[in-house]
């Protein structure tokens, strides 16, 4: 079959409307079309089945279109949803605006939930449900108190989803051609405000951040809550370098230097992850290092 222009009369992430003149329309209930979406300058390739024909509100012949895979592709041994997702932090949730591909100079703007190595998962308002499968939209993301990158996404999938009892579109999309520098700043977010995001695990998946001192807090140690947490990193730092006996434990991570040092600290997100003692001497005192190893005369 020949392709055949038609208008739109509703579309949603789900199914479309179509306007046909039924003497000319060839198109049939329970057959599947290949349908090219043009919304301004995009176009997006899709498959539907025809469903149903009727008449809408103004008296014009319509036919209902689901969308619908018309294949599965095949597995190729990749089991995407394994991926690492990071939770974004709600008080610092990233955006993206995008051009309106289906009105002029309108926006289409969008919350970031969750970010992966390749994709996110995105949240916007009902009146964007022109969004569909295999959409590109051209956006600029900002990244509180980082930076803002030009992103080219793909739409992989769009749902309902309801968050304090509000309805929205949950579009997950798929992140084309990032940069090293576009991954170091969405890295950079993730290590700062990302909710169980790791350095190790962020540079394991590609997404290197430049530091982790500015997501750092330095201080001195001040509670017992604190004291503790520097003798279990002593602990593991000593344990992985086979300094001591495998028998210790946290508690024999401390000396007598203790009671007269500042422990310096750095945390992140709340956890002591670094730590550093300067030890303030009377002029009597013997050094550390005089403490377990002769010096010579």
């Amino acid at each position: 079959m020949s392709p055949e222009p038609v208008r739109i009369w509703r579309i949603s992430p789900l199914g479309l409307e179509l306007l046909v003149d039924p003497k000319e329309c060839r198109l049939a209930v329970g057959q599947l079309v290949d349908i090219d979406l043009r919304l301004g300058s995009s176009v997006t390739s899709l498959s539907g089945l025809a469903i149903v024909k009727t008449t809408n509100e103004l008296g014009n012949k319509i036919i209902g279109v689901r969308l619908v895979a018309r294949a599965p592709q095949p597995f190729d041994g990749t089991d995407r949803r394994g991926n690492p997702r990071w939770i974004c932090s709600e008080q610092f949730l990233p955006s993206c605006v995008a051009t309106n591909p289906a009105r002029f100079g309108d926006f289409v703007y969008l919350r970031v939930k969750e970010i992966s190595a390749n994709g996110m998962r995105l949240v916007t308002s009902l009146r964007n449900k022109f969004l569909v499968k295999g959409m590109k939209l051209d956006c600029v993301a900002s990244f509180p108190f980082i930076s803002q990158i030009p992103i080219r996404t793909t739409i992989e999938n769009v749902r309902l989803t309801t968050e304090n009892g509000k309805d929205y579109l949950s579009v997950g999309v798929s992140l084309e051609t990032l940069g090293r520098q576009e991954r170091q700043i969405i890295a950079q977010y993730l290590i700062q405000f990302g909710e169980g995001a790791s350095a190790a695990e962020l540079r394991a998946n590609g997404l290197a951040p430049r530091s982790i001192a500015n997501s750092m807090e330095f201080s001195f140690v001040r509670t017992l809550e604190e004291y503790q947490q520097v003798l279990e990193l002593r602990l593991l730092a000593y344990r992985t370098a086979e300094k001591i006996p495998t028998t210790f434990e946290a508690t024999d991570m401390a000396d007598i230097y203790d009671t007269r040092s500042r422990i310096v600290i750095g945390k992140l997100k709340g956890k002591v992850v670094a730590t550093a003692a300067l030890v303030f001497h009377e002029y009597h005192d013997r050094l550390e290092v005089e403490e377990n190893e002769p010096w010579p005369k």
